[in-house]
């Protein structure tokens, strides 16, 4: 049985009908049956049909004293009524029996949507503390507060190591001969371990295992692997990656000036600083720049080229602890051999300083 609302027996309570078109509202009848309902015209003597609407296609809305239904996504036709009638409470209570779909009945709930909200809030607070914040504190940070933070972590990853004394003064030395840096002082350390690695702390720590040093060939390699290790330290990759790993309450002192409690969680984290390791992105970035520097030296950048042809020898019969914190991939290697190519490497001599020194080290 269809339900209907006639305005000529309550005029005071008019449906008015909204076209879009023109200022002034027209006066309908309106009947809803079969989930539609249909508009008619007032009239004495007929009634005529002028629109049906799915009401699943209603929206509710509210306008002061009176209630809306908008018949189409521009909200430019609409009925309007009093909100306080029969009329009123049957079109609430019909579109609110309208079956809907269990995902949207899921949607719908009150609960689900406070959970939609905190899981936004919760992204944004994600991101926040995971992308915005280390590159905040990365900027905030200077290169003396940087070099002072690198010695404090130096000397929590440096206190349990048995150091090469003379093996590190030969090292340091080769590294004087080269300009490596403009904005740190570049430290190096040989730590006496059959492991083949080396890493760079934030600041111009240098640290190479003596399983590495012996298995470099010419000077030209190891300038090379201070070289891409002194790019770390000059484009900031390791303060960078140091930042995204330690904890936000680290962050947080690092905005906030406080030093010693900066140093004392950088102490107490320092064992596994270490193994950091770097995106592909940031070690093509490291060989690049690092030959660049070597070209500066003149020192031929073939010892780059040379270096990670031989890291990749030692993968394949080894794992390399220095290949797990900088990924070696074929595209560095062409990348290494493409620069080579495109720059006149014939110009560049062995320097015999360097090679002096690099004899003393590869005869201990």
């Amino acid at each position: 049985m269809p339900i209907s609302w006639n305005l000529n027996h309550l005029m005071n309570d008019l449906i008015e009908f909204h076209d879009g078109n023109n200022a002034a509202p027209q006066a309908v009848h309106v009947l809803i049956f079969h989930n539609k309902l249909h508009a008619y015209t007032v009239a004495a003597d007929k009634n005529q049909l002028l629109f049906s609407c799915p009401l699943k296609s209603l929206r509710a809305g509210k306008e002061a004293d009176n209630d809306l239904l908008h018949l189409d996504a521009t909200g430019n036709r609409y009925l309007r009524y009093p909100h306080d009638t029969p009329f009123a409470r049957l079109v609430q209570a019909e579109l609110q029996s309208l079956p809907v779909s269990h995902f949207n009945g899921i949607v719908r709930h009150p609960a689900i949507k406070w959970a939609g909200v905190c899981l936004v809030l919760f992204a944004a607070l994600y991101a926040l503390l995971t992308l915005i914040m280390p590159a905040i504190c990365l900027r905030a940070i200077r290169p003396a507060q940087e070099a002072a933070l690198g010695n404090t972590m130096a000397a929590g990853i440096l206190s349990g190591e048995h150091i090469d004394t003379a093996g590190t003064k030969l090292v340091q030395s080769f590294a004087n001969h080269l300009q490596l840096s403009g904005n740190y002082p570049i430290t190096t350390t040989v730590v006496k371990q059959p492991v083949v690695n080396a890493f760079a702390l934030p600041g111009g720590h240098i640290v190479v295992y003596s399983g590495l040093l012996q298995q470099l060939r010419s000077a030209e390699e190891l300038a090379a692997l201070l070289a891409h290790e002194a790019t770390h330290i000059n484009e900031r990759h390791s303060l960078r990656s140091v930042l995204n790993n330690v904890s936000y309450s680290v962050l947080i002192q690092v905005l906030t000036g406080n030093a010693p409690a900066i140093a004392d969680a950088l102490a107490q984290n320092a064992g596994y600083l270490q193994s950091l390791s770097y995106s592909r992105k940031l070690e093509k970035e490291a060989d690049a720049k690092g030959m660049q520097l070597l070209l500066r030296n003149q020192v031929s950048p073939e010892g780059m080229v040379a270096l990670l042809q031989q890291l990749q020898q030692q993968e394949t019969t080894r794992q390399i602890s220095f290949l797990s914190t900088h990924p070696l991939t074929a595209q560095r290697l062409a990348a290494a051999q493409r620069f080579i190519h495109h720059n006149d490497i014939a110009e560049y001599k062995t320097n015999k300083e360097l090679a002096a020194i690099w004899n003393s080290i590869a005869h201990r």
